[in-house]
């Protein structure tokens, strides 16, 4: 992909937005579990579509980048958070021991109520850890050998998450499993124009995937930020079929204000 920016990915992200809006606010069960099957992996699919393994001239450079992106937000929200939730929020529900949630900004995870009074921060770690992980990507020319490596990674989260095996810090269980996001993503960027400026080619897979979607209903639940997947084999074709089915409303809609304004 060309390195300037487009309306549809900006697009795209507005949806995703609004799905993580509605989704935490619906109390729809079926609705929920819809949104939660493929909100968050639309993120980590645009990641990587962003990701210009040209724009790095050492790992070093790009670490440098993320770290001013992702940790420095991270951690400033977190201990703004985090002085509210003592001063003010902890005489109201202060079900965690100060010391424990401070401790939780270096452990950056969901799991086991570390981030209790801003759970919401758990992306920004796991996205940190999935883009030093995508980083690996440049190095891998074969689009084959790109997929399998992100399917064997989704596995071994898998493993560590279903058998309770060990929760690693900063999210690295949930980013092995929405790593594959990322590289599909990544491996998708190429052929993403042809995709943008063909209409009927978007009506037919805005209609694929809602049939599909139909098939599958009703959809089990998950919660990659505690690792809570009802169906680990069906987690992703739901989730790519939720991505290809927004990106191609994206692609038709081409340019909205209020979508694309979401995300500024």
């Amino acid at each position: 992909m060309e390195n300037k920016r487009l309306s549809e990915i900006d697009i795209l992200r507005g949806f995703a937005i609004f799905l993580v809006v509605l989704g935490h606010i619906t109390h729809i069960s079926e609705l929920r579990n819809y949104i939660w099957g493929f909100h968050i992996p639309i993120f980590f699919f645009i990641s990587g579509l962003l990701f210009n393994e040209t724009k790095y001239d050492s790992f070093l450079t790009f670490f440098k980048h993320k770290i001013k992106n992702l940790v420095i937000p991270y951690t400033f929200f977190y201990l703004i958070t985090f002085c509210y939730y003592i001063l003010i929020e902890s005489h109201i529900r202060g079900e965690e021991s100060p010391f424990k949630l401070f401790t939780g900004l270096f452990y950056g995870s969901y799991y086991d109520n570390f981030m209790y009074f801003n759970g919401a921060l758990w992306f920004l770690p796991c996205l940190f850890s999935i883009e030093i992980i995508g980083y690996s990507l440049k190095y891998i020319q074969h689009k084959f050998l790109q997929i399998f490596l992100s399917i064997i990674i989704y596995c071994i989260g898998i493993i560590l998450i279903k058998n309770n095996i060990v929760w690693l810090p900063w999210g690295i269980n949930a980013a092995l499993c929405g790593f594959i996001y990322y590289s599909c993503g990544f491996c998708c960027k190429n052929i993403l124009h042809s995709i943008f400026d063909r209409k009927y080619l978007n009506v037919v897979l805005i209609t694929l995937c809602i049939v599909l979607q139909t098939f599958l209903f009703p959809f089990p639940s998950a919660d990659l930020a505690s690792g809570k997947i009802s169906n680990y084999i069906l987690y992703i074709p739901i989730s790519i079929i939720g991505i290809t089915l927004f990106l191609s409303f994206s692609c038709l809609i081409k340019r909205n204000k209020v979508l694309e304004s979401i995300w500024e």
